[in-house]
């Protein structure tokens, strides 16, 4: 008689089954929170561009944010954030100054 190979589910149920109630895991979260759904927003649009002037950065910052008053301190606090939230990745967002056109860029 040849007895199947058990699945990851009949692993996960027998698992489960020795656990007291105190011991099970909490169910990760529904919805992530707002500040990251912005961050992760931003940084989508920064992946798909590449790169963009400061300026183009501040403007997506707010329009995403829905405050068209935010400052450039709110905005470096805020791309700042989202830059340590991809270290884990080894990538990282920074600015630059362009020698040819003396603009600043977001990449």
């Amino acid at each position: 008689r040849i007895t199947p190979h058990p699945t990851s589910l009949d692993m996960a149920a027998k698992k489960k089954s020795k656990l007291s109630p105190a011991d099970e895991p909490e169910a990760p979260p529904r919805a992530a929170p707002v500040a990251d759904t912005r961050r992760h927003c931003f940084i989508q649009a920064l992946l798909a561009r590449g790169y963009m002037e400061l300026d183009e950065a501040l403007a997506l910052y707010r329009e995403i944010v829905e405050n068209f008053d935010a400052t450039m301190r709110d905005f470096t606090a805020f791309w700042g954030a989202a830059s340590r939230s991809l270290m884990i990745l080894d990538l990282e967002i920074r600015t630059a100054k362009y020698d040819y056109d003396g603009k600043q860029y977001l990449a």
